[in-house]
């Protein structure tokens, strides 16, 4: 038996086309008859041996799990905290300049559909953007300290002088 819609060849005992899905029309008259095999495709419609197979509608990225969206952007956060130590501190602060390369590595990275290179470099980021923070508090205590202890030492030495 044929399909009447699409031609294709099936079972006479089945319900609707496994091609098309149209509902099969069956005649009172009509007795079932042996089942056909079904016709093959031919090889020019199935896919070359290796090409990948993407999810209709999602764009094919290398190096990626195709059935999951691409994870969110790394967030320049850290990588302008980066740059603000690093300005802060007039560009000596070392631990800032290498967090702010790691940042702008983990953007490039993202960008060329490296998920997972892009994520380990913002989390490097993040973490010497938080030691570069520490860093520069530290400098900030120690240079109050610096200032009320030479400020006290001026002091008693002007009570010396005087």
């Amino acid at each position: 038996m044929f399909c009447k819609n699409c031609g294709q060849a099936m079972d006479d005992n089945l319900l609707v086309c496994p091609n098309c899905n149209t509902p099969v029309e069956r005649d009172a008259s009509a007795q079932p008859t042996q089942p056909v095999p079904p016709v093959q495709q031919p090889y020019a419609a199935q896919p070359p041996y290796g090409a990948p197979q993407q999810p209709y509608g999602q764009p094919y990225a290398p190096g990626y799990n195709n059935m999951m969206p691409p994870p969110p952007k790394p967030s320049i956060a850290w990588l302008i905290v980066n740059i603000v130590v690093m300005v802060c501190t007039g560009f000596t602060g070392i631990i800032s300049i290498i967090g702010t390369i790691f940042g702008a590595l983990a953007q490039s990275a993202y960008n060329k559909g490296n998920y997972a290179d892009a994520e380990s470099k913002n989390k490097t980021c993040k973490i010497l953007g938080i030691l570069s923070i520490i860093g520069f508090a530290a400098l900030v205590i120690f240079m109050i300290f610096a200032v009320i202890v030479g400020g006290a030492a001026a002091f008693a030495d002007l009570d010396y002088y005087m």
